[in-house]
């Protein structure tokens, strides 16, 4: 991946590192729910947010995760566990 700031642009803001520490952490994360759950917790913590859907927003940027929890939803709908 990497810092590539646009044309112009003076380059990456805090932000920008923020959101890129945020995805790592959660990309880090097991396939388990439950643990992936607890290391949204604790990162809802880290980050200072007051509600956790704000951390959950940080899963549009892990494909992995994603598929993860799309495949774990197919099962689940079909009966499994």
């Amino acid at each position: 991946m990497g810092i590539h700031p646009g044309s112009g642009c003076p380059g990456p803001r805090i932000h920008d590192l923020r959101h890129g520490y945020a995805v790592r952490v959660l990309e880090t994360c097991p396939g388990d729910r439950t643990l992936v759950d607890a290391h949204m917790l604790a990162l809802m913590t880290y980050m200072g947010h007051s509600r956790v859907d704000s951390t959950y927003w940080y899963l549009h940027a892990t494909p992995h995760l994603l598929a993860q929890i799309s495949e774990m939803s197919e099962i689940f709908r079909e009966g499994g566990e």
